[in-house]
């Protein structure tokens, strides 16, 4: 039978605190800086709203850090009760000495440091003030994300609402701004609460018409900081009867989309996924970026035969380590492009995904030996290609040499399936086997690898080799 722990000194003070709500401002200047943070949680989570308001206003520390607390939604009061010590804090005309909270974060994740750590890992230093009596803004820092209309639960608009009221008195930094949906709800206007600046990650996951990609753009060339944009779904703004009258302003709000990318120094991965207008524009996209990519991700688009010349030409992608050309139609490549490509990525590319394409013999043929120099690849993922069983043992025997891949992935070769193209199990076991030996035999010593696997997934109908190193 366990014996319940009893509570400490320290857990009966903190009781009775809370419980009594005894907490004001007037003993908040004599209460030891440790004791904050437990007492915090503990008033935050038992929902104690006035210990929660006055313990916000007078935290010592220069950060306050909420999101873990917030990871379970607290009571609409309780976070009213943040914002009401938060309001105490930015509207006292003299502070008092003890009362240093700079910045806010209400991030979920935080890759930790103590309370006494003043300098975030992203944050820029605030500049002193030459007047002492000017107080310097409030930083809130937050990731946003909206993926349906309903999320815009309470709590949120709340704060949206609050944060809207005293502007001038905040500066609200979002690292990471996701949104899953396009609603009625004006997130665009949203977006421009937010200092564009400290934007690092734009998600956008939603059909949007090009009208309302036209609005985004303005904000868009304002993230000066911005590391990585992923856009996903776009849609015509107009019915086809209509297109001959709209062309023209269509192409409008496409440039004036597409206009914004030379302002982004930092881009570094770009994703772009079921975005129709990218055919015939990708050096537009492209052509002026200031920092080398790092991942280019292509899928679901149609290429035109310019888009692929400027693709295994263009200077911004010459340091590739991540190429994602999945679902890019036509499906039947221009190979030659391919191959220029790869021979410029031979010593940078790390991953390489090629799903959904289909390459004939002959232009696998041309394009192994160059694949066979990516040195540094450790991922390659080749499949619905409807490959033949000697195609794919050739491109095993070209990948053998490369000592960093961890990771292969290929379709099911052709011969796996029978005439009504269902799945012959007892043939794909045998390919299994002939992979085996395959690899086995074509593996050398100075690869470093000390073994290696070969799966099939009929779900997936999907080849997978492993290789494991000493």
């Amino acid at each position: 039978m366990s014996v319940q722990a009893q509570p400490t000194l320290w857990d009966l003070t903190v009781q009775s605190l809370l419980r009594s709500e005894a907490l004001d401002i007037s003993n908040m200047e004599y209460l030891p800086k440790k004791f904050f943070p437990p007492l915090l949680q503990e008033a935050f989570t038992g929902c104690h709203r006035k210990s929660v308001r006055v313990m916000v206003a007078a935290w010592p520390f220069p950060c306050l850090r909420l999101g873990d607390l917030m990871k379970t939604p607290p009571k609409m009061e309780t976070f009213q009760a943040v914002l009401d010590g938060l309001d105490l804090l930015i509207t006292q005309k003299d502070r008092p000495r003890r009362w240093n909270l700079e910045v806010l974060d209400l991030r979920t994740v935080w890759p930790g440091a103590g309370y006494e750590d003043r300098h975030l890992p992203w944050d820029e230093p605030m500049e002193a003030h030459a007047d002492c009596g000017v107080k310097r803004p409030l930083k809130v820092l937050f990731d946003y994300s909206l993926q349906y209309e309903e999320d815009i639960n309470e709590r949120q608009e709340c704060f949206i609402q609050w944060a809207q009221q005293r502007k001038s008195w905040l500066h609200l930094c979002c690292k990471k701004v996701q949104i899953s949906y396009a609603t009625d709800y004006n997130f665009w206007s949203l977006l421009k609460l937010f200092d564009p600046v400290c934007v690092q990650e734009v998600k956008v996951i939603a059909n949007l018409d090009l009208k309302t990609l036209e609005t985004f753009a303005p904000v868009l060339g304002q993230m000066r900081n911005l590391h990585k944009l992923f856009v996903k779904g776009t849609c015509k703004s107009w019915r086809d009867e209509f297109e001959d009258t709209y062309r023209d302003l269509e192409k409008t709000w496409i440039n004036a989309f597409i206009s914004q990318f030379p302002k982004l120094h930092t881009l570094q991965h770009l994703y772009m996924c079921n975005v129709h207008f990218l055919e015939g524009r990708l050096d537009q996209l492209l052509r002026y970026l200031k920092k080398p990519l790092e991942t280019l991700s292509l899928t679901w688009c149609k290429l035109s035969e310019s888009d692929w010349h400027y693709l295994s030409e263009c200077p911004s992608i010459c340091q590739l380590k991540h190429l994602n050309l999945s679902r890019v139609r036509p499906i039947y490549w221009p190979s030659q492009h391919l191959q220029v490509l790869l021979e410029r990525l031979a010593t940078t590319l790390q991953i390489l995904e090629l799903e959904g394409c289909v390459l004939r013999t002959p232009d696998l043929s041309g394009l192994l030996p160059v694949l066979s120099h990516c040195s540094q690849l450790t991922e390659f993922r080749f499949y619905m290609t409807y490959l033949s069983v000697p195609d794919l043992k050739n491109l095993i025997q070209h990948t053998a040499s490369l000592s960093q891949l961890t990771l292969e992935l290929y379709s099911l070769p052709r011969e796996c399936y029978g005439e009504e193209g269902e799945l012959l199990i007892e043939r794909c076991n045998t390919v299994r086997t002939e992979l085996e030996d395959t690899v086995r035999n074509v593996l050398q010593p100075k690869t470093g690898r000390d073994s290696s696997y070969v799966f099939y997934h009929k779900d997936l109908k999907v080849i997978t080799i492993v290789h494991l190193s000493k």
